[in-house]
């Protein structure tokens, strides 16, 4: 009987130990994870941080230009926002719930991602 009272023990202990090793290595796989996630997303606000920048520049040229065309500053920026204006309506009937769905897809997508 008290052989069986060791083996139990034994395995309890065995089983404790196996558990924290395993509640360990989740908790750094979940490290892991959320240190991809943030890089990732510190990355791509920079790139698009980047990216409005150089865009408000160009059109910014773009309506100077636009304005010297018509005679005035303000046509070439009223050109340029109606023209924004009529790509956001597109966008906001067409193209709207797919770009959604995509981007849900993208952050599962990395949330996912067996390393």
């Amino acid at each position: 009987m008290e052989n069986v009272v060791d083996i139990l023990e034994k395995l309890s202990t065995t089983a404790i130990k196996q558990f924290r090793t395993l509640i360990g290595l989740q908790r750094l796989k979940l490290v892991l994870k959320l240190s991809e996630l943030f890089s990732t997303f510190t990355t791509s606000i920079l790139i698009f941080l980047m990216l409005a920048l150089v865009f408000s520049l160009l059109n910014l040229a773009a309506a100077l230009w636009l304005g010297t065309l018509f005679g005035a500053a303000y046509w070439g920026f009223l050109i340029l926002a109606m023209c924004y204006l009529g790509v956001l309506i597109v966008f906001l009937l067409f193209f709207k719930a797919p770009f959604k769905r995509s981007m849900r897809n993208i952050f599962i997508k990395h949330s996912l991602n067996e390393t």
